[in-house]
């Protein structure tokens, strides 16, 4: 497992917001069904899921919904270890994950395709292209990207501002169904919350510029479905990355990066050491070390974490769940996807 998958699953088991965004399209799906839109249908329902990582999370997104026909699924991500090989000689974890959820009946799949590639670099239209569904345009009824565009750079053909544009333009113009939503997680980098760390500590090196990597893509999308006239509706939340109980006693461990390695044989010392990694785009923390902002890192997020009512020490993630439609939709539809977007957020305010 490379270093940036570890720290992944590490975030993973020390934060909540897994559990909240799941749940909350648990509940976003079963009012839209409530009202008649997407699973309601008589043939399976197409989904496409972006950015993808091991598909754990489209999983999580979809079960507790009825769906007598099931679905047919795509994903894209660029990762090979999560997707395979183009050849098919080595399956990759987005496989296992199907295979799991198929023998253990979790969700009904009837059939899936797996794409490599760079979903925000060319056109949505030609990579599905690579799919064995025979794809036409406005075929997906659900689309999701989930964090997937932090990510995102510029090059020496287009800034990254213009592909979150373009595939913006492309998801509400051709790739959804005229009755489909796309949801869209993104963080929002409000001061002293895990973006606002990411932007300022990680994004120092690309070109010595922070604006030739994508930093507040939430923001961009609602600039952007404003300008073209995009049915765009969103809901704010928050979730928490939790650190040990001896985040304090760590601080100095956390700045004598030289030591580090030794320092990982203690478990409480290795969750903040991988939090604070993965913070800074899960890059280990003698990187910043080297350039001289590791002691101000450390001591900036030891002043923005907070006791939560169980007396355990996290950071604050603001959230955004931000859901498309397309451009083709009636008034009917995005009237109910308001109204389904308030049943969720009472999950939030009850949770």
């Amino acid at each position: 497992m490379s270093f940036a998958a570890k720290i992944f699953e590490s975030f993973k088991a020390y934060t909540d917001e897994k559990f909240i965004t799941a749940h909350l399209n648990q509940i976003f799906n079963q009012e839209l069904q409530k009202l008649g839109i997407i699973f309601v249908d008589h043939s399976p329902i197409k989904v496409l899921d972006i950015a993808s990582g091991p598909g754990d999370m489209l999983l999580q997104y979809l079960i507790n919904v009825k769906c007598p026909k099931g679905f047919e699924v795509t994903f894209i991500d660029t990762n090979f270890v999560y997707t395979g090989d183009e050849l098919g000689n080595e399956r990759g974890l987005i496989f296992e994950t199907l295979l799991s959820a198929q023998v253990e009946e979790v969700l009904p799949i009837n059939n899936f395709c797996i794409i490599n590639g760079r979903a925000f670099d060319i056109s949505l239209g030609n990579l599905l292209a690579k799919s064995n569904f025979k794809i036409k345009d406005h075929a997906f009824n659900l689309l999701y990207i989930s964090h997937g565009m932090y990510t995102i750079r510029s090059d020496g053909k287009k800034a990254w501002k213009v592909k979150i544009e373009d595939t913006i333009l492309e998801i509400a113009g051709s790739i959804l169904d005229t009755d489909g939503v796309a949801v869209i997680y993104n963080m929002a980098s409000l001061r002293n919350t895990f973006l606002y760390f990411r932007i300022k500590y990680s994004r120092y090196k690309v070109n010595h510029k922070n604006d030739s990597i994508s930093t507040d893509p939430s923001a961009m999308i609602a600039l952007l479905c404003t300008k073209h006239s995009i049915p765009y509706y969103d809901l704010d939340f928050s979730a928490k990355l939790y650190f040990s109980n001896h985040i304090h006693e760590h601080q100095l461990l956390l700045k004598d990066y030289i030591n580090h390695e030794k320092y990982l044989s203690m478990p409480a010392f290795t969750q903040d050491y991988n939090n604070l990694c993965f913070i800074i785009s899960a890059k280990a923390l003698n990187t910043i070390a080297g350039i001289g902002l590791l002691d101000s890192y450390v001591n900036e997020i030891l002043s923005a974490i907070k006791l939560d009512k169980n007396g355990r020490w996290y950071l604050k993630i603001a959230e955004k769940m931000q859901v498309i439609a397309s451009t083709k939709s009636s008034e009917k539809l995005r009237q109910k996807i308001k109204i389904a977007l308030e049943k969720a957020k009472l999950f939030l305010i009850k949770d």
